[in-house]
């Protein structure tokens, strides 16, 4: 996995994002048919809080293009498709 700036503008580092990514609880595909196609993962950081990680399918990578907090939108994704957060 490669890294675009993009992906840390909200502080968060490769460590951390790929931490996230392997232990997804969901991965999506979000525009399959996009050229390249893009793919959603949502899972937890080291100390639990969900990320939501997106990269984009390349022919010889991945490129993780954004990594933040896992937002609503994304919430029924979910098993529960609910708030995570107590």
């Amino acid at each position: 996995m490669r890294f675009h700036r993009s992906a840390f503008k909200h502080d968060y580092d490769a460590e951390t994002i790929l931490h996230a990514v392997e232990h997804a609880i969901v991965v999506v595909d979000l525009e399959p048919d996009t050229d390249p196609p893009k793919v959603l993962a949502i899972g937890p950081d080291p100390a639990g809080t969900l990320l939501e990680v997106i990269w984009l399918e390349l022919a010889d990578t991945e490129l993780v293009i954004h990594a933040m907090g896992l937002r609503p939108t994304f919430y029924d994704l979910l098993p529960t498709g609910e708030d995570p957060t107590p």
